[in-house]
């Protein structure tokens, strides 16, 4: 029995050895992420000078409602009624505007500013032009 015990023991012993430690790897800490867009997106761009009415000046009387940040509504008739709603996109002094028509056809309108951006000149036929103003 004496040597069933010290058998045990010595296996017991044996066993308790300590695993050698394995050296552990230090990884370091994530890189910090941009939170700037990058260089080829321009950074929004200042629409204040655009949003309201503007009043066609020659022809058929209608007005071009902007709405930030992209809707653009035409109004028309007495009293003033929604006549086509689209979308438009400023690209500094000009301003594309996309209305959608029956069929999914797509109607652009390209509209212009001068540098003091007090009204908004279309070329189209027939040309047009827009000034600030309310409908009645």
């Amino acid at each position: 029995m004496k040597a069933a015990a010290t058998t045990l023991l010595l296996l017991s012993a044996c066993s308790r050895e300590k695993p050698e430690a394995k050296p552990v790897a230090i990884v370091p800490p994530p890189a910090a992420v941009s939170v700037a867009p990058p260089p080829s997106v321009p950074a929004q761009e200042d629409i204040s000078w655009l949003v309201g009415t503007w009043e066609r000046q020659s022809g058929a009387k209608d007005w071009l409602l902007f709405n930030a940040p992209k809707e653009v509504v035409v109004l028309s008739g007495k009293p003033a009624a929604v006549a086509q709603r689209g979308e438009f996109v400023p690209h500094g002094r000009f301003v594309s505007l996309f209305f959608k028509q029956s069929g999914g056809v797509v109607q652009e309108r390209e509209l212009e500013a001068p540098p003091d951006r007090s009204e908004l000149r279309e070329n189209g036929p027939p040309p047009a032009t827009y000034r600030r103003g309310a409908p009645p």
